[in-house]
């Protein structure tokens, strides 16, 4: 499993970005509009892990107070959502 690190940029509580390794992953989405996470920022990453079958990709939510980690499986139609604190 890959996992990256979550951080607000100095100056807005509205852009995020997300790092793995060093590397810079994907960057700002725009505003998410629909179910629970209406009005926040979506950030999608291109990370999946897994086997054949088990691709699972990684959103990321966040909103000015907090960050959701959203899993999804596209070929399941499952999600797994997990808050994380904001600094």
């Amino acid at each position: 499993n890959q996992s990256g690190n979550l951080k607000w940029l100095a100056g807005s509580d509205a852009v995020l970005t997300l790092t793995t390794g060093g590397r810079l992953g994907v960057g700002i989405t725009n505003p998410v509009v629909e179910g629970h996470f209406a009005g926040s920022i979506k950030c999608e990453t291109n990370w999946f892990v897994g086997g054949p079958g088990e691709a699972w990709q990684m959103y990321v939510y966040a909103t000015t107070t907090r960050f959701y980690k959203v899993w999804i499986n596209p070929g399941k139609t499952n999600e797994i959502y997990s808050e994380i604190p904001s600094p």
